[in-house]
């Protein structure tokens, strides 16, 4: 039995192919994103204790890594759900669709060109 695209939720200016590329891309990204999360806290782990200036600006820095990091890896992980749930590749404020070539580029992309995302998300 051959499901329609509307039974599972795909974009209907995405084929399928292009959801499993995507799909792809953003299951990778978050294997990239995990371990560079690890390796920053791994470096803050090393330094927190060490007071010479050198190391505090190095754990700094880290951290600050940490956190950006981890911000685009939940990115990536809420557009894998809204691949799921059959609202990705959607403007989250205009509801048009977001072009394919963007989220080939972005793969975690919530809004189209014209929209500027809020401070702090990516795309």
């Amino acid at each position: 039995m051959t499901m329609s695209r509307a039974e599972t939720r795909l974009p209907a200016h995405i084929s399928p192919d292009a959801i499993v590329l995507l799909r792809t891309l953003l299951l990778c990204q978050l294997a990239e994103l995990a371990d560079q999360v690890a390796d920053s806290r791994t470096t803050v782990d090393e330094l927190t204790g060490r007071s010479d200036s050198d190391s505090l600006l190095e754990r700094e820095l880290a951290e600050a890594s940490t956190i950006r990091v981890a911000a685009t890896l939940q990115e990536a992980r809420d557009a894998l759900r809204r691949i799921d749930d059959g609202t990705y590749g959607t403007c989250e404020a205009c509801a048009t669709p977001i072009p394919y070539e963007r989220l080939e580029s972005i793969p975690q992309a919530r809004r189209c060109v014209t929209c500027p995302a809020p401070a702090g998300l990516v795309g």
